[in-house]
C-alpha cells in the first residue's frame, strides 16, 4: 500500500464540514501544480486512496491520489454547494464520462469509488 501524504483525519473533517483544501499535487509525470479542491469523498483503488473533489483550477471534478499530495493546507473557507448536491453531480459526471475509460488508466493515474 502507498503511504498517504495528507492528514486523513483532517481530510475527513474537511469533507464533513465542507471545507476547502489547498493542495500541491504531483501528477503521474512528476509535475507539481497547486490547486484548491472541495473534497467530497475518499475512495480506494488497488493500493491507493483517492480523493474525489471539485477542482477550482479545472472547474470540474477530479480525483487525487493521497500518496501524490506534496502539501495540503486546510482552509477556513467553505464550499458553497451542499456536499450531497456535489456528490450527485460527481456521480452523474462519473457515469457520463464512462468509468471504465477512466479506470483503465487508474493504476498509473487516478480513479475513485465510494
Amino acid at each position: 500500500a502507498e503511504v498517504d501524504a495528507i492528514d486523513m483525519a483532517r481530510l475527513r473533517l474537511a469533507i464533513r464540514e465542507q471545507g476547502k483544501v489547498r493542495l500541491a499535487y504531483r501528477d503521474e509525470a512528476g509535475a507539481v501544480t497547486e490547486r484548491v479542491i472541495w473534497p467530497i469523498s475518499v475512495g480506494y483503488f488497488d493500493t491507493v486512496r483517492i480523493i474525489a473533489a471539485w477542482c477550482e483550477l479545472r472547474a470540474d471534478f477530479r480525483h487525487f491520489r493521497t500518496d501524490r499530495v506534496v502539501e495540503a493546507a486546510f482552509l477556513e473557507a467553505r464550499y458553497t454547494r451542499p456536499r450531497p448536491q456535489l456528490w450527485g453531480e460527481w456521480k452523474r459526471a462519473w457515469l457520463d464520462r464512462g468509468p471504465r475509460r477512466e479506470l483503465a488508466g487508474a493504476r498509473t493515474s487516478t480513479a475513485a469509488s465510494n
